[in-house]
């Protein structure tokens, strides 16, 4: 067992309870030394996995009334002696706690020790563990299955489906080696080449929709975009459920973009409520926030183009957005009508009528080619009096439904792309090889190169930079 390490396993700060992880050699015995139970004090490892009442007392002083569980070799998460203690959650009795575990003979634990213990240890592998930690920083729902699956071994499975064909393959190879003056009929080349393309698809294919499922990890953003006053802020207000951005009745208060992140339909997505976009004002800090604002667009997924429908068409002066729709690919838009509560006739008697809504919108300062260019949702809304609110909030989940891949690919993090495209590397060789019909020792070697990068995903072969890389990126306690 390596030497004894401790962590916080829980976030810094107030609260009810705080957790504090313990692993290594003589943890039980170690800790010993600053736990007394309430009943008879006994060897801890006499209670496997038993909540055990008592206080932590450091030169007799007691720091606090803690639940103390032991964890016996092996049957821990790391497969070493553990235990857990659970203290109140003030950050002054859990740094008195860890100082003295500190003079117990504990040290610091680093980001991810307790896992890659785990692995060293056989407890689990590479591709659970960094699953755990896919678990742990998930930023939505559709992420947070994906990582639950890899935990429960999806990529374990096909990394094992990929060896077993690849052992069979290198078998008969070898085979052919030995016996080559018997008279046996092995695999010709076709039938090599067969197998050692589908594993190229299926490797390749597993790249392709793991790059696509990226997007679980950055989310969509929406952008919520038009002139001045036109009800941009409230609606971000209402969406996110408090008071994120100003609402006022002068025009351009909102001079640089606020962002709120909210789940729909499982996936993170950034709301960002722009600065109102008309015609240079002159203010310098204002002119940059419309400046800000057009390019917030063009990286948006999706746009809810706000219009005041309290204001005639022509009196809404929007040109300035309308070249910009114009002159930039156009992310999904959604054409907000909103204080429809006051909505002017026009826009009333318009809304009836397709015709009468593209003509209304070009007096309103969009130019002919845009309005036959995009194909715009319109939603007539009061955001002050939440009318047909609700039904706006339902439309965005339909759409960040339809926009999110719906595949069961499998979320590789960086490192397991780059060790996945090097077994591909091996793969293309090992084709190329036998359709030039290269000694089977030589193909063979690419075999045993490609499962030997297999073992590096799982953990079986062991690599310490490789390790150092992976487990740095875990939180202090996990």
């Amino acid at each position: 067992m390596e030497k004894p390490v401790c962590a916080v396993a829980t976030p810094i700060g107030h609260s009810a309870i705080a957790t504090l992880r313990l692993t290594g050699q003589n943890t039980l015995a170690l800790v010993e030394n600053i736990f007394q139970p309430v009943k008879k004090q006994v060897p801890l490892h006499k209670f496997p996995r038993t909540s055990l009442l008592g206080n932590i007392i450091v030169n007799n002083e007691t720091i606090d009334e803690v639940i103390l569980v032991p964890f016996v070799a092996p049957y821990s998460f790391t497969g070493e002696e553990m235990a857990e203690i659970h203290c109140h959650g003030n950050p002054l009795i859990v740094k008195k706690i860890i100082q003295a575990l500190y003079k117990s003979g504990f040290e610091p634990a680093r980001p991810g020790d307790f896992s890659r213990r785990a692995v060293l240890n056989g407890k689990i592998d590479l591709t659970q563990a960094e699953a755990i930690r896919e678990i742990i920083d998930a930023r939505g729902e559709i992420e947070l299955q994906k990582a639950q699956l890899m935990k429960e071994g999806s990529f374990r499975k096909e990394l094992l489906r990929f060896r077993t064909t690849l052992l069979n393959l290198a078998a008969d190879l070898s085979a052919e080696l030995d016996f080559i003056e018997e008279d046996i009929q092995f695999q010709e080349k076709p039938e090599k080449l067969k197998i050692i393309n589908q594993i190229c698809k299926d490797v390749k294919t597993l790249l392709k929709n793991s790059e696509q499922m990226q997007i679980l990890r950055s989310g969509y953003e929406a952008v919520l975009m038009g002139a001045p006053n036109a009800g941009k802020s409230s609606l971000l207000n209402y969406l996110i459920g408090k008071d994120r951005a100003i609402v006022s009745e002068l025009p351009g208060t909102t001079r640089d973009y606020l962002e709120s992140e909210l789940q729909i339909s499982g996936m993170p997505v950034k709301f960002v409520d722009t600065a109102g976009i008309r015609k240079a004002s002159g203010d310098v800090t204002e002119d940059l926030g419309m400046k800000r604002s057009k390019e917030k667009y063009k990286e948006s997924d999706i746009c809810l183009l706000l219009v005041d429908s309290s204001v005639s068409p022509e009196d809404q002066f929007l040109n300035e957005i309308s070249d910009l729709l114009a002159n930039n690919k156009s992310p999904i838009l959604i054409l907000v009508f909103n204080k429809w509560d006051i909505v002017h006739e026009k826009w009333r008697v318009a809304i009836q009528s397709p015709a009468k809504m593209a003509e209304n919108l070009i007096l309103s300062g969009f130019s002919e080619d845009v309005v036959k260019k995009i194909v715009m949702e319109i939603h007539p809304v009061s955001v002050k009096q939440e009318l047909n609110t609700e039904e706006l909030r339902e439309r965005l989940s339909v759409l960040v439904e339809q926009l999110h891949p719906h595949t069961g690919a499998i979320l590789l993090a960086q490192w397991q792309k780059e060790i996945m495209e090097k077994i591909y590397e091996e793969l293309l060789k090992m084709a190329d090889l036998i359709s030039s019909d290269e000694l089977a020792e030589i193909i063979v070697s690419h075999i045993q190169n490609s499962i030997d990068l297999m073992g590096e995903l799982t953990g079986e072969i062991t690599n310490e930079d490789l390790l150092g890389r992976i487990f740095s990126r875990f939180c202090i306690g996990k």
